[in-house]
């Protein structure tokens, strides 16, 4: 009888630590995948910035350019080339935008600042005028003072706000946002913060 008592124990004992030797295991998988898959966004984020992890501003310029003209590639637009007398540092035209035999300006001088003045917006609008460009496009990851709203109402200035912007760029990575893939020259999109 106590042979028998004895290989009961011992079937008993087997199995709880067989079942705990794989969960251990398991846990240890686990632990080990979420520590590789934090050491990969980190190593992402050093060579090239995920915008779901870096922010806007971090960007260096040329990230930031090639970004955006991704984004308004994806929604039609063929990019031009900036007009010789708008290039320099002062110049109010980033990126040329062409699409349906129209083309619109776009400027991006202020993307890191938090809180565009009418300024930025009044510059777009003189080189619209100048250029006979259909529209225009003021874009920063922050938002506009009400100046700036105000002024681009009733013109063909889309104002691009930090969270469109983000949510442009998202959509360009083909990550899930509220954003239309194609941009419209209705009323400005701007931030309620200003």
């Amino acid at each position: 009888m106590s042979q028998f008592l004895s290989s009961i124990i011992d079937a008993l004992l087997a199995v709880p630590l067989w079942a705990g030797i794989v969960i251990v295991c398991l846990l240890g998988l686990i632990i080990w995948l979420q520590r590789q898959r934090t050491r990969d966004l980190r190593k992402a984020r050093a060579v090239s910035p995920n915008l779901m992890i870096a922010p806007l501003t971090s960007l260096s310029r040329q990230q930031f350019d090639m970004l955006l003209t991704q984004a308004f590639r994806q929604r039609g637009y063929v990019i031009g080339e900036v007009p010789v007398g708008q290039r320099s540092a002062q110049g109010s035209v980033d990126l040329v935008l062409r699409k349906s035999g129209e083309y619109f300006l776009v400027h991006s001088k202020a993307w890191r600042v938090a809180l565009v003045e009418v300024t930025a917006v009044r510059e777009l609008d003189q080189a619209m005028r100048a250029q006979h460009a259909a529209g225009g496009f003021v874009v920063t990851s922050g938002s506009f003072t009400r100046e700036a709203m105000g002024f681009a109402s009733g013109r063909k200035i889309q104002l691009i706000d930090g969270r469109t912007l983000r949510d442009m760029l998202n959509d360009t990575a083909g990550l899930p946002t509220g954003v239309q893939s194609v941009i419209s020259m209705g009323p400005p999109t701007v931030s309620k913060r200003a």
